[in-house]
């Protein structure tokens, strides 16, 4: 066997075995494509309690709910990386729901195959309109 010979060898055999189940420590996965999929530590339920509990409805003349979305990765790691949050409300409530969130890190990650893998993911979240007090 020459020496080119025995390294396309060696590449294929390398490739088979590290690549088969995982397309790289960079790569970010959708949640369909996951055997378990990310969850906050303490599960989603706590996450929206938590979030009610800190974050109110910025609209105080509305009498509707305010739908809000963040897109996120959570990583192998269990860190959050926020990519976007939308509808845009105002730099102060964007940034309150941005840090309300990172701080209920480290998540629990995807897994694949039985590994830790970076998973993109878009939470909902509903605000209730503001409750007026009544004036006597």
């Amino acid at each position: 066997m020459n020496i080119l010979t025995r390294f396309s060898f060696y590449i294929i055999l390398t490739c088979f075995f590290s690549c088969n189940n995982s397309k790289g420590i960079n790569f970010i996965y959708q949640m369909k494509e996951v055997d378990e999929i990310t969850s906050p530590k303490y599960g989603l339920d706590s996450l929206y309690k938590y979030l009610e509990l800190n974050i109110s409805n910025p609209n105080v003349s509305d009498s509707d709910t305010l739908y809000y979305f963040v897109e996120f990765v959570v990583l192998y790691n269990g860190e959050i990386i926020v990519n976007r949050q939308y509808p845009n409300i105002s730099n102060s409530f964007d940034s309150l729901v941005l840090n309300t969130i990172c701080r209920t890190e480290p998540w629990i990650p995807s897994k694949l195959n039985g590994q830790d893998v970076n998973t993109s993911i878009t939470l909902p979240f509903a605000f209730p309109p503001k409750k007026m007090s009544k004036m006597n």
